[in-house]
């Protein structure tokens, strides 16, 4: 059993991996957020790019994402609220941190994520 980065107690294989795999799609907002930061975790650089909204996506290059995943040492995953974002929702809100360590500094990455379904999916 592989522990999911995202920090739910559950196995990898059972959680994230299939939605960064793309053998499954996020129910939730969280279930997306979560998977997000397994993919950091995996350096899953395609999964990262394909559940960024399509009107962020210019924000960001895929060498730019892998470089931060593979050079940061992910230390884990807090949930901190969310509202809306459930599987009938259009709309939802993550807030989160998440902790990593770069340049031998930690850091703790704390937002207000605004997530909303596009073309039926988060």
């Amino acid at each position: 059993m592989e522990p999911c980065p995202c920090g739910s107690a559950r196995d990898y294989g059972e959680c994230c991996q299939p939605l960064i795999e793309g053998r499954l799609e996020a129910e939730t907002a969280e279930a997306l957020m979560r998977a997000r930061y397994s993919a950091y975790v995996k350096a899953a650089v395609d999964f990262i790019i394909a559940s960024t909204h399509t009107s962020q996506r210019g924000n960001y290059t895929a060498e730019g994402i892998r470089k931060w995943s593979r050079n940061s040492e992910w230390r884990g995953l807090t949930v901190v609220r969310t509202e809306g974002g459930g599987s009938e929702d259009k709309d939802g809100v993550v807030e989160f941190i998440a902790r990593y360590i770069a340049k031998g500094r930690s850091h703790s990455h704390h937002e207000i994520a605004q997530f909303r379904r596009e073309n039926g999916t988060w």
